[in-house]
C-alpha cells in the first residue's frame, strides 16, 4: 500500500511499544520470574532496533545502533544488568557492518557529470558518521577498562574473551579505514577528472587516458598515513597502555607497512 509503505517503521515501532506494556505489567505484578521479564525486554530492543532500517536507511542506521549500542553498554555496566551489555554487543556487531557497507557504498559514487556527488575531504557527512562511531566505541573501551564498574556476572564468562579482543579491534579499524577512506577517495576523484578523451581519426570512438601518476601519489599517500598511524599507536601502547599482545601486533603491522613502503612505495617514487 503506498500509505502503508511509508509506515513501516511506525508499525514495528508499536510492536515494541506493546511489549513494552508487557513488559510494565509483568514487573508491577510479578507475574514471572526474570528469565521471562528480559526476555520481553529483549524483544522490545529487537523490535526498536530492527524499526531503524525498516524506516531509515545509510547513515542514519550507522549512527543509532551505535548510540543505541553505547547506551545499553553504559546501563549494562554502570547499573549491573547482564542482559543490557549482552544486547548492546549485538548491536556494536549490527553498526559495524553497517558502516562498512556505508563505506562500500557512498564513497564510490562521484561522477563528473553530477557535481554533488564529489567529496570535500575530511569536511562531509561519511567522515562525521565515522568520527561519531570512533566516539561512542572510544566511551565503550574506556568504560569496559574502568575498575570502577568491572561486576562479575557469570553470564558473561562467555562474553569477556571476545570483548576484551574485540572491542578495542573494531575502534581500531574504524579509526584506521575512517581516513583510509578520506585518502583514497580524494585521489580517486581526481584520477576519475583527470580523464581525457581524443578523438581517432577515421574512427567512431574515442581513445580515453588517465593520469597514472595520480594512483602513484595515491599509494604513496596510503603509505605515508599508514607509517604515521602505526607509529603513533606504538606509541601509545608503550607509554600508556603497555600491552605485550597489542605491542605484538604493532610490531607486524608496522613490519608489514615498513615491507609495503620498500616494495611498492619505492617503486611508485622510482
Amino acid at each position: 500500500h503506498s500509505i502503508g509503505n511509508e509506515l513501516l517503521g511506525v508499525f514495528t515501532v508499536g510492536n515494541a511499544v506493546i511489549h513494552f506494556l508487557v513488559v510494565l505489567v509483568i514487573r508491577k505484578k510479578s507475574l514471572a520470574d526474570q528469565n521471562l521479564f528480559y526476555l520481553v525486554l529483549g524483544m522490545v530492543f529487537v523490535f526498536i532496533t530492527i524499526a531503524v532500517p525498516v524506516q531509515l536507511d545509510g547513515h542514519w542506521v550507522t549512527l543509532l545502533w551505535t548510540g543505541e549500542a553505547a547506551l545499553l553498554f553504559w546501563i549494562g555496566r554502570t547499573k549491573n544488568i547482564a542482559v543490557y551489555e549482552k544486547i548492546s554487543y549485538a548491536l556494536m556487531f549490527l553498526a559495524f557492518i553497517s558502516i562498512i557497507q556505508d563505506w562500500q557504498t557512498v564513497y564510490s559514487l562521484y561522477s563528473p557529470t553530477n557535481p554533488e556527488t564529489r567529496l570535500t575531504p575530511i569536511l562531509n557527512i561519511n567522515f562525521l558518521t565515522s568520527c561519531l562511531f570512533v566516539a561512542s566505541f572510544l566511551f565503550i573501551n574506556i568504560l569496559y577498562n574502568n575498575k570502577k564498574y568491572i561486576f562479575v556476572s557469570p553470564s558473561l564468562d562467555f562474553f569477556k574473551p571476545a570483548a576484551t579482543f574485540f572491542l578495542p579491534l573494531l575502534l581500531f579499524i574504524v579509526l584506521y579505514f575512517s581516513f583510509i577512506m578520506e585518502i583514497s577517495t580524494y585521489w580517486d576523484q581526481l584520477y576519475i577528472d583527470s580523464l581525457k578523451e581524443v578523438p581517432i581519426e577515421g574512427q567512431d570512438y574515442l581513445n580515453r587516458y588517465y593520469n597514472q601518476d595520480i594512483k602513484n601519489f595515491q599509494s604513496i599517500w596510503l603509505i605515508n598515513y599508514s607509517l604515521l598511524f602505526f607509529s603513533i599507536f606504538s606509541f601509545v601502547n608503550i607509554k600508556i597502555l603497555k600491552n605485550e599482545k597489542i605491542g605484538a601486533i604493532f610490531v607486524f603491522l608496522n613490519s608489514l607497512a615498513l615491507f609495503i613502503f620498500l616494495t611498492k612505495g619505492l617503486y611508485c617514487l622510482s
